[in-house]
């Protein structure tokens, strides 16, 4: 196989197209050869751009759940600051998270038999 034909191969161009492909270029060279040889490539082109946006817009849903886990895990993380905080003070406190998209959580601290809510 030469260079040509592996390097498409390897990129996902079908085995048929190729084929095709080199058989025509054996063929003497006039302007319809030419053009059926044209009309394989932009086919193929377009087959290999419809593949890269499937790529591409897998890879964009992979980032934006990997960007949500950091932020559930910085959540947690600072939860876990604030409650140590807390206690370190001698204060009892509730905590109810909306940790999966809400950007806040709240504290419900209780001192000295009254409450107050904080919100972060």
């Amino acid at each position: 196989m030469d260079l040509f034909s592996e390097k498409f191969a390897n990129a996902g161009v079908s085995i048929e197209s190729l084929i095709e492909f080199c058989r025509l270029a054996q063929l003497p060279k006039n302007e319809n050869i030419q053009a059926q040889q044209k009309q394989i490539l932009n086919k193929q082109l377009e087959e290999l751009n419809e593949n890269l946006k499937t790529i591409h817009d897998a890879r964009d849903l992979l980032q934006y759940k990997l960007i949500i886990m950091i932020i559930i895990l910085l959540k947690s993380m600072l939860v876990i600051i604030m409650m140590t905080m807390l206690n370190v003070f001698g204060r009892k406190v509730n905590l109810w998270l909306a940790i999966e998209f809400a950007p806040w959580f709240i504290v419900d601290i209780q001192d000295k038999g009254g409450s107050f809510y904080e919100s972060y």
